[in-house]
């Protein structure tokens, strides 16, 4: 993908409301940097979405802002507005602020600070993240009195906060920008979690995507083609579409299934006509049920009218759109059943029968429908399941989440300073994510070495991982002193290491991503996500667990991994990328 101007964080989002007694605004707003950044700028709205017209409203009155970036936290860095620290946002437009040098590496957590200023009202977005681990965003809104804590200061923490609609930057990396209804915006998820990510789309792409959310409640097809000029403006910055909406059309609206197709052929054209590099997504839409007993089992749902029509329009998606995202079989108990999956317990997945609640969110996220997302400009093709551990917890031994694989040693494996390595004076760490249970067969998996050591390894299809243990492992081995690193792909019988095929010299240096991904009984091996070896091995066809492991010998840096992911190969679209040429059409 060529460079371009885009989105480099996540957790943009436009406004949803306006305080129209409250003329003063202090927020602290957290994200996750999905690049090397190195120069950011901010796009700031004065506008937003209000539930009585669905149509861009502006504040009513130019705002004046100040903004900083807050990175690492307590360290501040000024944003500055054509060479002022304020700026101005006329009424019902967007402001994009000068670029600020700032070195934030991928997948750091920074903050956005802004403070706010208006005659006629502060806007802000209303959005649970006080999960169990926070993000750290915070509010202080009020007629006046506000202090303007961009450069220091503690902001109270809160629900509410007013968010950049964007955070840019030069990227060759994909992007998404995010229209739809209520259940892309969240409604329905009311329990945060430390990605500060919500919704139906955000959740499942924001770990590994920058991304910025435009759904707003009860929005549909007409009324974004009647009022979408800014939300359009923004869609130069992402590479990608999602597109979400056609559930209030069909059940809200009754309209034909004609009309939808061809008002979101025309939604996702706004995207497409930027560039051949562009791509634009549809998902399939979800069911919408009464119940009986609370949701708890299928056969007390029902369908509510209109699920004909979304039956039909998922169908002529599937087989007539070449990108699209099947997020209804991720909740639906079965392809067109038009009831939602259960789990046995009131509102299982579901507070109504139409959104989600956070378990259902989480089902589609996990289900990792949105694999697909990693092909669209054939970039990414590694890897397609999300990050399951960034270690940024408190110090903890053992790791919680994590065991030891026993083949190697019974050595425990520790969190320091936000990264997984070898317990204090040990040599070896050799672990398994039990979180996600056992992955595959298709499966994939990968970390981040931020400290290379001497050796350095992933782990696929893990069977018996506390006695005689079976699978395949990945490793680095650092042979030092300016020559060439080593890469082999071990198979392990019974605990006993066999080398398939030949080793392969290559540099690997501190700070890259070693990955590797088993279909069928192909091995390939990647290193930040650029193909770098294939072995073929049938030994091993069933499901196991995936893990990471590396050791350090007396002397030697100890190797350390700041995140880990994997999983299934799940969805839409076949496992291995498509060619550059079909990529491309």
């Amino acid at each position: 993908m060529n460079p371009y101007l885009g989105l480099v964080a996540t957790r943009g989002q436009m406004p949803l409301l306006l305080n129209s007694t409250n003329r003063q605004a202090m927020s602290r707003t957290g994200r996750f940097a999905r690049t090397d950044i190195t120069s950011l700028q901010l796009v700031l709205a004065n506008w937003y979405i209000p539930l009585t017209t669905w149509a861009e409203t502006g504040s009513g009155s130019t705002a004046t802002v100040t903004a900083s970036i807050e990175y690492p936290a307590s360290t501040f860095t000024q944003v500055l507005f054509g060479g002022s620290p304020s700026g101005s946002i006329s009424n019902l437009a967007s402001l994009v602020s000068d670029a600020v040098a700032v070195s934030i590496p991928n997948g750091a957590k920074f903050w956005v600070r802004i403070y706010w200023t208006s005659t006629t009202g502060v806007l802000y977005c209303a959005q649970d993240v006080s999960g169990g681990s926070t993000i750290g965003d915070g509010f202080e809104t009020g007629v006046s009195g506000i202090t303007d804590k961009t450069m220091s200061g503690s902001v109270t923490a809160s629900d509410n906060h007013y968010s950049p609609v964007a955070v840019i930057g030069l990227t060759r990396e994909p992007s998404v920008v995010i229209v739809g209804d209520s259940i892309a915006e969240g409604e329905g998820d009311t329990v945060g979690d430390a990605t500060g990510d919500f919704g139906l789309v955000a959740r499942s792409i924001g770990p590994r995507f920058a991304y910025t959310n435009l759904a707003r409640y009860a929005d549909d097809t007409a009324r974004f083609l009647a009022s979408s000029t800014l939300r359009q403006a923004l869609f130069p910055y992402a590479s990608h579409l999602i597109c979400q909406y056609g559930f209030n059309d069909f059940y809200n609206a009754g309209r034909t299934v004609a009309t939808v197709y061809g008002n979101l052929s025309t939604i996702r054209g706004y995207m497409t006509a930027l560039g051949s590099e562009k791509r634009a997504y549809q998902t399939t839409i979800t069911p919408y049920t009464t119940t009986t007993d609370n949701w708890a089992t299928l056969g007390n749902q029902t369908a509510v009218s209109g699920n004909a029509n979304r039956v039909t329009f998922n169908n002529l998606v599937r087989t007539g759109l070449p990108f699209y995202i099947e997020t209804a079989d991720a909740i639906e108990s079965s392809r067109d059943s038009g009831k939602l999956k259960v789990t046995g317990s009131a509102f299982g997945y579901t507070p109504d029968g139409g959104h989600l609640n956070t378990p259902g969110y989480e089902l589609v996220r996990d289900a990792n429908v949105f694999g697909g997302i990693s092909d669209f400009s054939g970039v990414l093709a590694f890897p397609r399941t999300i990050i399951r551990d960034t270690f940024t917890r408190a110090n903890e031994s053992p790791a919680t989440g994590w065991t030891q694989i026993t083949h190697f040693s019974s050595v425990v494996h520790q969190i320091v300073s936000n990264a997984l390595k070898a317990n204090a004076g040990s040599s070896v760490f050799d672990s398994y994510f039990t979180s996600v249970g056992a992955c595959g067969p298709n499966c994939e998996v990968y970390a981040k070495w931020s400290v290379k050591g001497p050796n350095q390894w992933v782990t696929l299809r893990v069977a018996n991982p506390g006695a005689a243990t079976d699978g395949y492992y990945i490793e680095i081995v650092d042979h030092g002193g300016g020559g060439a690193d080593e890469l082999n792909v071990y198979r392990f019988d019974n605990s006993a290491n066999t080398l398939v095929g030949a080793q392969v010299l290559l540099t690997f240096n501190a700070g890259d991503e070693l990955g590797a991904r088993m279909i069928g009984d192909t091995i390939e091996v990647f290193i930040n996500g650029i193909l770098i070896a294939t072995r073929t091995d049938a030994t091993y066809s069933a499901a196991g667990f995936i893990g990471c492991g590396g050791i350090s010998n007396a002397g030697n840096t100890a190797p350390q991994a700041t995140y880990f992911g994997g999983g299934t190969l799940v969805g839409p679209r076949l496992y291995r990328p498509l060619p550059m040429h079909l990529l491309a059409r």
